[in-house]
């Protein structure tokens, strides 16, 4: 997927919906669902999506939330 070719202004995501987005810090597309899906930003502001990553929660079951621009995030099909 080039991600440059995306059109991030037709990309609706819904809570809870599965994608592939870029962990931090790394250029590696992992699972992750939806924890809030993106909203409406400033012309000049880059959209960004919450997310959590599957297997990636800690020692007490808790999966953090992940801010990842909306760019680097596409929906993981079946």
């Amino acid at each position: 997927t080039v991600l440059d070719m995306v059109d991030i202004t037709n990309k609706r995501l819904s809570k809870g919906e599965v994608v592939y987005a870029v962990y931090p810090e790394t250029t590696a597309f992992y699972l992750a669902s939806v924890s809030q899906a993106p909203r409406r930003v400033p012309p000049g502001v880059e959209p960004t999506v919450l997310v959590q990553f599957q297997g990636d929660s800690d020692d007490q079951g808790v999966t953090p939330v992940v801010i990842v621009l909306l760019r680097h995030c596409f929906r993981a099909f079946a």
